[in-house]
């Protein structure tokens, strides 16, 4: 299996452009974006990127394509509409450049301060 560690859906864009070297080394950044992610998946069931806006079905690929066609596409994220407040949370650290991206305390603590 050809594989970064964490599901494709899950990884850094930066980790995606790095996908193809070995060993493959995660940054501070990269161990960031893969939690809000995942949250991101539970809450709603869905993937993080919007795979609809760029016209494909991720389950077609093997990982090393799927990986290739972000890199070189992007994919925009999609909504987790039924939670707003969770939503803005996420964004904040899924789209955040990785020199600037907030770190995992600040998620947490982004987090914890969401009423549920």
């Amino acid at each position: 299996m050809d594989t970064t560690g964490s599901p494709v859906h899950l990884s850094s864009p930066e980790s995606l452009a790095r996908w193809s070297r070995r060993p493959v080394c995660p940054t501070v950044a990269d161990e960031v974006w893969t939690p809000a992610a995942s949250i991101w998946w539970a809450a709603s069931g869905q993937w993080p990127r919007d795979y609809r806006a760029l016209a494909i079905d991720p389950s077609v690929f093997t990982e090393s394509e799927l990986a290739k066609v972000l890199v070189r596409y992007g994919a925009p994220l999609a909504l987790l509409a039924h939670w707003p407040e969770l939503e803005a949370v996420l964004r904040y650290v899924l789209e955040a450049p990785a020199e600037s991206r907030p770190s995992a305390l600040d998620l947490v603590q982004h987090l914890c301060a969401l009423r549920v």
